[in-house]
């Protein structure tokens, strides 16, 4: 196991998610007892993977791997502080960038940051949303390298909300 399929199960381990129960609906992923949906992710081919704790994860032939985690427990923290959770079992790491972002109404954070053990360096991508009493998580770990620019962007950005996903339109900002 390298690296990126190592930090994914770290990330998993630290939250324990809802059960998952997606179901694939043309280009979307959809969790129809909550109401939410994800879109599938566009360039090269994903196939879901099952991770204790995760929501759906998705392994791409190279190795890089996309995962949603939700937890709902009914309390909220900040965004920043969720999101910095899921580097914490991860000793040699470098952050190269984090900042605000707005997911569906909710507060955001993402962060990027530069993994290492000794199978090599992999790139970790995540953005977490607080909203709603739960907290969503979505993570991009692939080989350091790998194509992966804009590719977590565009995944969590496809993300809709229980009033989107039944049809009651998405927040304007």
């Amino acid at each position: 196991m390298g690296v990126f399929a190592a930090t994914v199960i770290v990330a998993a381990a630290w939250l324990f998610g809802c059960a998952s129960g997606w179901q694939r609906q043309g280009d979307r992923f959809v969790l129809p007892s909550e109401g939410l949906s994800i879109g599938a992710p566009a360039s090269g081919t994903w196939k879901p993977v099952p991770v204790e704790g995760s929501t759906l994860t998705l392994r791409r032939e190279d190795g890089a791997t996309l995962s949603w985690l939700r937890q709902c427990q009914g309390r909220e923290v900040r965004a920043r502080v969720a999101s910095r959770e899921l580097l914490r079992g991860i000793a040699e790491r470098e952050i190269l960038d984090e900042g605000p972002v707005a997911v569906d109404g909710g507060e955001a954070w993402r962060v990027a940051a530069r993994v290492h053990d000794p199978a090599g360096a992999a790139e970790l991508r995540a953005v977490t949303r607080v909203g709603d009493g739960c907290t969503d998580d979505w993570v991009l770990a692939a080989p350091a390298g790998t194509a992966a620019e804009g590719l977590l962007d565009a995944w969590w950005s496809s993300f809709t909300g229980p009033e989107v996903a039944a049809g009651g339109g998405a927040e304007t900002p």
